[in-house]
C-alpha cells in the first residue's frame, strides 16, 4: 500500500478531510511494535522506495534523492521506536540513520 499511496500523491491532489476517517492504535501485540515485524517491515518498504527510484521506476534512476526520501523513512520509524521504546528497533536503525546521513547509503537501497 506505501507504494499505491506514493503514486497517487504523484498524479492527485492530497486533500484535507475534517472529519476522522480511520483511527491508529497503539498495543503491544501489534506488529509495528514487535522488533522482527516491524524491520520487516521497514526493509519491505525501503525495498519499494528503492524500485521507485530505480531506471525503470515510477521515479526514474535518482540515488541521492533516493538515499534522502530513505533517510526520512528511517528517522520516522526511528521516532516511533523512541516514542513507544523500542530498544531493539532503536539499535537496528542507528547505524542505518548514520550511514545516509554520512553519504554511504546506497547499501540500503
Amino acid at each position: 500500500e506505501f507504494e499505491l499511496w506514493c503514486r497517487l500523491g504523484m498524479c492527485d491532489r492530497v486533500a484535507y478531510l475534517p472529519t476522522a476517517i480511520a483511527k491508529y492504535a497503539i498495543h503491544e501485540g501489534q506488529l509495528s511494535n514487535t522488533p522482527r515485524a516491524m524491520m520487516r517491515h521497514i526493509d519491505g518498504r525501503i525495498a519499494v522506495l528503492g524500485r521507485m527510484f530505480s531506471e525503470d521506476g515510477f521515479f526514474g534512476d535518482n540515488p541521492a534523492l533516493r538515499d534522502r526520501i530513505i533517510l526520512a523513512q528511517l528517522r520516522m520509524f526511528y521516532a516511533h521506536a523512541v516514542a513507544y521504546r523500542l530498544d531493539a528497533i532503536i539499535a537496528a536503525l542507528e547505524p542505518r540513520i548514520g550511514a545516509l546521513s554520512s553519504g554511504a547509503g546506497a547499501q540500503f537501497a
